[in-house]
């Protein structure tokens, strides 16, 4: 909704919710829409429906839409005569939730503040078509992963994940898909050798296989397509692109954008989430990577933190002989860092990278790591201070009774059952708690999440739900 122009907040059950709606109604800042998922532990959507609509101190009640997992149906059913003023089913499309919004508002002729590109109408229309599609996501680098899937979750696309080649042709054996995301450069079994070895059997003839690589080097696209890729994506990956080039190859049809008028809100935005300020990032830059999503960019930036051992990396790498390695490693944090807006740190890797290729002299390698390092080192410095900020902010929140606890559990529950991707930011408001009980389940838990290891995270949370439950007694 932030990159629709929307002021936002979030509320964590339907009782919040109500109490936030009436206290910005009191204050002459009455909501316009609100997106009120419907299962919530023990105060859900519907009930806090007919709260709001019996409040009759509201001057403006606000324009009410359902979020759902079930059927638009199932939930009309349920509701019976309670008014909504829409449904939106999860996965939700963001064309979907603006074109629900402002119908439920009434503003079909809107356009939100900022310069950010917009489909037309029929490129909406073209990506309900493959909304559902099944998406095979070939990349190794963490980072490319959870910008990738977010993205495509955001637009109700399903998707598997294939760290490398051949994970990625046994997962064609298992499943049928639509088209493959498919990083040229891969541990184990690269994206050229991987497509290779798909064209060859028969079945996959047909089979949409779009490259993605952080390699935008003249003749890179040529070279996809003579391994037999259908398409190339130079990273960072942009939604729009994303999406424009999945309906063009699974479709056939080409969609194009349109570009508002208005000038951004991004100054505005920064401020108010309190972003670090940090000279050699440009965060317009990764906003626009994150598709505006602060959330998103914000888990995006945390874990760049994790390149701080990269030299150290690099050069044992190099000692053993490994250059291939070591050219990986820099083509690797080159992709990460241009997805951040890390440009100064992306072109050095990519320096690096070349270096590597060309296999030349040890100094010359050494130099321009010894200049990459310095900008890195400064860079994740004011990461890490930006991480303390915040982990220090949620230190100092009150410590949660076992209720309350229960009920941030049964949320993170919830969205690890839905796949929902905002699972990670859930689990910060139990991540500090957890720790102070004691639990030593909790880091590894936090792999489980940023990994997308849903299924094993549901069972380690239930195993901490049942230890938290015996502290009652």
């Amino acid at each position: 909704m932030l990159g629709f122009g929307f002021h936002t907040k979030m509320a964590e059950n339907g009782w919040e919710a109500v109490k936030e709606i009436k206290y910005a109604d009191s204050h002459q800042r009455p909501y316009g829409p609100v997106l009120m998922d419907w299962k919530m532990p023990e105060f859900d959507g519907l009930q806090a429906v007919r709260e709001i609509n019996n409040e009759v101190s509201l001057s403006r009640p606000p324009v009410i839409l359902m979020v759902t997992a079930y059927s638009a149906a199932e939930l009309e059913e349920v509701a019976g005569d309670l008014p909504l003023n829409g449904v939106l089913v999860k996965p939700i499309n963001p064309s979907a939730l603006l074109d629900t919004t402002l119908r439920a508002l009434g503003k079909q002729g809107f356009l939100p503040s900022g310069n950010i590109p917009l489909l037309t109408a029929t490129s909406r229309d073209a990506i309900e078509t493959i909304k559902g599609s099944r998406i095979l996501v070939a990349e190794d680098n963490e980072i490319n992963q959870e910008l990738i899937i977010e993205l495509l979750t955001e637009a109700g696309i399903l998707y598997e994940l294939a760290e490398n080649g051949q994970e990625a042709l046994d997962w064609l054996d298992k499943q049928t898909f639509d088209a493959v995301l498919m990083d040229v450069h891969m541990p184990v079994m690269d994206g050229f050798t991987a497509t290779h070895r798909i064209r060859e059997d028969g079945r996959f003839n047909k089979l949409p296989i779009i490259a993605t690589t952080a390699n935008a080097l003249a003749g890179d696209r040529q070279r996809c397509l003579d391994a037999g890729m259908s398409d190339y994506l130079s990273k960072p990956i942009h939604i729009q692109q994303l999406l424009m080039t999945l309906v063009k190859a699974i479709t056939g049809q080409a969609i194009s954008l349109i570009q508002t008028e208005k000038t951004s809100d991004l100054e505005n935005l920064l401020a108010e989430e309190k972003l670090p300020v940090i000279s050699s990032v440009d965060m317009k830059a990764g906003l626009m990577v994150a598709n505006y999503n602060m959330k998103l960019y914000r888990r995006l930036l945390k874990k760049f933190i994790r390149n701080e051992t990269f030299q150290q990396e690099f050069i044992e790498a190099l000692n053993r002989g490994e250059i291939i390695i070591a050219e990986r490693m820099a083509h690797t944090l080159k992709g990460s860092a241009g997805n951040i807006g890390a440009t100064k740190i992306q072109v050095l890797a990519a320096e690096l990278q070349n270096l590597c290729a060309e296999n030349v002299a040890m100094d010359n390698i050494m130099t321009v790591l010894h200049v990459l390092q310095t900008e890195l080192d400064s860079v994740i410095t004011s990461l890490k201070e930006f991480d303390n900020y915040e982990a220090d902010a949620q230190g100092n929140t009150q410590c949660l009774d076992n209720k309350t606890l229960k009920k941030h559990i049964d949320s993170l529950m919830m969205l690890l059952q839905e796949n929902d991707t905002e699972a990670g930011e859930s689990f910060s408001a139990v991540q500090t708690e957890l720790v102070e009980r004691g639990f030593e389940e909790v880091n590894e838990l936090m792999k489980m999440i940023d990994d997308y290891d849903f299924e094993a995270a549901i069972e380690l949370l239930a195993k901490i739900k049942t230890l938290v439950s015996k502290q009652d007694a």
